[in-house]
């Protein structure tokens, strides 16, 4: 897609921008300090990214059908308190929203020669919303370690041929990030995440109606990321994750079930930060 080969330009611009920073610092003796990693981190966040979604249905421990593709979308990160009790104290709200096509390959419900039989597009919008609350610790002068618990929810309507899906789940999560000044202007980092979901559902409309509730499973997410401060109150930001996920089998409803599934997804981000 011409969106997808842009976005991938626009990182490796990014990229040499970053190079030459840590050129430019390096030879302008510029000494790191704790200082640029507390503006990064209270900074309002507006990122273009792309998910590269994976999703696969089992059934009798085979796969039965599966959606593979790239959503453009936005992440919208703002901080809503700042070291209010702590120093290095941040509670975030996270907002995202994904839209595109899909892959779908899968077969017949009745009939067909089994997986692979029916190939097609399909519709999708992915919507993320949440909360993130941290408390960092410093390490020397230009390392910054963060625990924080996160908890946040997730919306898939996903448009099949003749009906759509939609699938939701919370979940809740411990993790860890890791920041490193390398410079005045170029701070590192290192993300990782283990939780659980909840609430998870479907909800089915169109040829097929039924509802359930489906099995939860771990959560688990890790990522890589920089930031480049252009000024003290205008930031470059470029981040890659993934994260991973299960739906249990539910139980049958209106003489239809949702199989065992698992998700996993990658994202590649990047844009722009305002501290004000």
């Amino acid at each position: 897609m011409k969106i997808v080969n842009n976005f991938q330009l626009g990182i490796a611009k990014f990229l040499r921008t970053l190079l030459l920073g840590i050129l430019v610092s390096a030879n302008g003796a510029a000494f790191a300090d704790i200082s640029a990693i507390r503006d990064v981190n209270e900074k309002i966040t507006v990122l273009l990214s792309s998910q590269h979604l994976d999703y696969k249905e089992y059934q009798g421990g085979e796969i039965s059908n599966s959606e593979k593709g790239a959503l453009p979308g936005i992440e919208i990160s703002v901080p809503l308190v700042k070291n209010y009790m702590f120093d290095h104290e941040y509670l975030k709200l996270n907002l995202s929203g994904y839209k595109g096509q899909t892959d779908y390959v899968g077969q017949y419900m009745v009939g067909g020669s089994g997986y692979g039989s029916v190939r097609t597009k399909d519709n999708a919008r992915i919507t993320n919303y949440g909360l993130k609350y941290q408390k960092g610790f410093e390490i020397g002068s230009q390392t910054l370690v963060s625990p924080y618990f996160e908890v946040s929810s997730r919306n898939w309507l996903r448009g099949l041929n003749t009906y759509d899906e939609t699938y939701q789940h919370s979940y809740y999560g411990l993790g860890l990030v890791g920041q490193v000044a390398l410079t005045n202007y170029l701070v590192v980092s290192m993300d990782a995440l283990y939780g659980k979901t909840f609430n998870s559902r479907i909800e089915a409309r169109g040829a097929v109606n039924f509802s359930a509730p489906l099995g939860n499973s771990s959560y688990s997410k890790l990522g890589l990321g920089a930031n480049y401060l252009f000024t003290k109150y205008l930031f470059g930001q470029i981040e890659v994750s993934k994260i991973n996920f299960d739906y249990g089998q539910s139980i049958p409803n209106n003489g239809f079930y949702e199989p065992d599934s698992t998700t996993k997804s990658t994202f590649y981000k990047l844009g722009i930060g305002l501290r004000f």
